[in-house]
């Protein structure tokens, strides 16, 4: 094994991580604290848009990719999203190879979308890491995009990416088997390694109380978090007048693909569900929240619903699970993987409204079930997504596709 230290650069889509609303955000600043105080390791960040973030943290630093409002405009208005995906991935490159990275042990990680990975690696002179967050052709899909060129073109150019790196990481095993058998090759170099959480203090953690029957939705409005089985599924609740506060937590201004690709407003949505049920909406919608207060609102649910169409991990299963909120969510992609169904929480099948709604009746009916799942839950959460033991984990495979690098330098 080669010596000196490894230096990661995790790429990011915006700062500050922790005011971006982003899966790929939260799990860099879950991953940048992880490593925190390994002595072999040091971890720092690259956006592409956003505040420079700065210092993080003691044994990690921030760079910021400068972006110009100006070039990004017009890139974008004259040569389209293809194009300035390209040049941004240049200027990564570019910024890796010149900065202060010249470490022969340097690693880059970054997501699969628009196989910007491909020409990072060409520029910068360093193995990239490409970490499976959403390949297009499962999400793109769920969220209804149609089956053209452009899709086409982003799916190919995903997989060039993803067979072509150092080596590839994901949080679940779905993702990685789905990847395998859309493209029918199979990646050379692969491991999977749960998405890190923090530890939630004893005052962010749920607490049994007989009488609160509030069930809480976190996500977006769109095809893919399936925040329409939701709002369906407490609307026949409460329609059969059963004593349910539904509430939703995510931004007031998604649209969602329908049937014939036409946007659909939440609004719009809420409006059919009211005349379709002939009762007046049963949901508060608390518009988006930032971190800490979706920990407060989570933290006084009776029961947390993940009603996704598709998942590769889904953060909002495993941060309930951290808090110790009994969680009901739908049996798709990497979900089952953390979820032991009756054991650490409920599964319904996806897209069934009528069996989201049973599954959050049976815990708000069964005191001791709640309990169960909670307690059960929170050790899993302790086990599989935080500690020294996934952080050498982390740091492994690291020093493994650096070595790869360092011994052929």
């Amino acid at each position: 094994m080669a010596s000196g230290k490894i230096e990661l650069l995790i790429f990011a889509p915006s700062v500050p991580l922790e005011e971006t609303p982003n899966g790929v955000c939260t799990y860099a600043r879950n991953l940048m604290a992880l490593l925190q105080g390994l002595g072999a390791i040091k971890a720092g960040l690259v956006a592409k848009s956003g505040s420079p973030p700065g210092l993080q943290h003691d044994g990690t630093y921030g760079y910021y990719l400068s972006q110009r409002s100006l070039l990004r405009r017009l890139t974008l208005r004259m040569f389209g999203v293809d194009a300035y995906e390209s040049m941004m991935a240049w200027k990564f490159g570019r910024f890796v190879k010149n900065g202060p990275m010249q470490n022969s042990r340097c690693v880059i990680e970054m997501e699969e979308a628009f196989g910007q990975s491909r020409a990072v690696a060409t520029h910068a002179g360093a193995p990239v890491v490409v970490r499976l967050h959403g390949p297009w052709f499962l999400v793109g899909r769920a969220q209804g995009v149609l089956d053209d060129a452009r899709y086409r073109a982003r799916v190919q150019r995903e997989g060039e990416a993803i067979f072509s790196a150092a080596a590839v990481s994901a949080p679940s095993r779905f993702v990685l088997d789905a990847v395998e058998k859309f493209y029918e090759k199979k990646i050379d170099k692969k491991t999977v390694l749960p998405n890190p959480l923090p530890v939630y203090a004893s005052d962010e953690q749920w607490k049994f109380d007989p009488e609160n029957k509030t069930v809480v939705f976190v996500g977006r409005f769109d095809k893919v978090k399936g925040a329409d089985i939701f709002i369906e599924a407490m609307f026949k609740l409460a329609s059969r007048r059963e004593a349910v506060r539904a509430i939703f937590v995510g931004p007031d201004d998604d649209r969602m693909q329908i049937g014939d690709g036409t946007p659909q407003s939440r609004k719009d949505f809420v409006a059919w569900c009211e005349e379709r049920y002939a009762i007046a909406c049963p949901i508060e919608f608390l518009g988006r929240k930032n971190g800490p207060e979706v920990t407060r609102i989570r933290k006084a649910a009776a029961v947390c619903v993940v009603s996704s169409r598709t998942e590769i991990f889904s953060y909002a299963v495993a941060e309930a699970f951290a808090q110790g909120v009994p969680t009901v969510a739908s049996r798709v992609g990497g979900i089952p993987e953390i979820i032991e169904d009756g054991r650490t929480g409920l599964l319904f099948e996806s897209e069934d409204a009528d069996g989201l709604g049973a599954c959050v009746q049976a815990v708000l009916d069964a005191p001791e079930l709640a309990l169960r799942l909670s307690e059960n839950a929170k050790k899993v959460a302790r086990k599989k997504f935080s500690g020294q033991a996934l952080a050498d984990a982390y740091l492994a495979f690291y020093q493994e596709v650096a070595d790869v690098r360092a011994g052929g330098a």
